[in-house]
């Protein structure tokens, strides 16, 4: 439905995963940008993947609980049968991997806008809450591994974040790699 003046009515506007990565990416940019002090940066950026991370954090609970296809995320599918549970079950597994792989995206490219958050960095500047972020959310990302490590796209996208925290968290992301090895290899 359209507003008075033609223009799209904003509530009825559709954004594909490509435009809010596309989104996600200008935020980080305009956040790692040093544009305001590295407090509200960091509140700033926790605003911004609260959302995703939030989402990735339900999506696995959701599926480490074995939770019906009812999920907010995923509508119910009508099948009969033990070939069809199989099925419903698979489709929603899938459904709740491409989400998950999207949310981990989300972290990746807001990541980009920023490019050395270690420790000592964080230290001398005083920027750990931006690298406080992003620790968390390399955490959640992994962590997302344990339901949905099948899927050949979740394992992708937390392969890229993690090449993405080579860069933002350098030295501080040897303490991930060893528990997360198993599931990426």
């Amino acid at each position: 439905a359209a507003q008075p003046n033609g223009a799209p009515n904003p509530s009825s506007v559709r954004v594909g995963f490509a435009e809010q990565l596309n989104l996600y990416e200008v935020c980080g940019l305009l956040l790692g940008a040093n544009l305001a002090p590295s407090e509200q940066v960091g509140e700033l950026l926790e605003c911004v993947l609260k959302p995703p991370l939030d989402q990735l954090q339900q999506l696995c609970a959701d599926s480490l609980a074995g939770t019906s296809a009812t999920s907010s995320a995923v509508s119910p599918l009508v099948m009969s049968g033990t070939n069809a549970s199989a099925a419903e079950s698979e489709a929603l597994f899938a459904s709740r991997a491409e989400l998950a792989a999207h949310c981990i995206s989300v972290v990746a490219v807001v990541s980009k806008g920023f490019s050395n958050l270690s420790a000592a960095t964080a230290l001398s500047n005083g920027s750990g809450l931006p690298r406080a972020a992003f620790v968390h959310a390399m955490r959640l990302a992994l962590a997302s591994l344990q339901p949905f490590g099948r899927s050949a796209d979740v394992r992708a996208k937390a392969l890229m974040l993690l090449h993405r925290m080579v860069e933002t968290l350098s030295e501080d992301l040897v303490a991930f790699l060893n528990p997360a090895l198993p599931q990426l290899l």
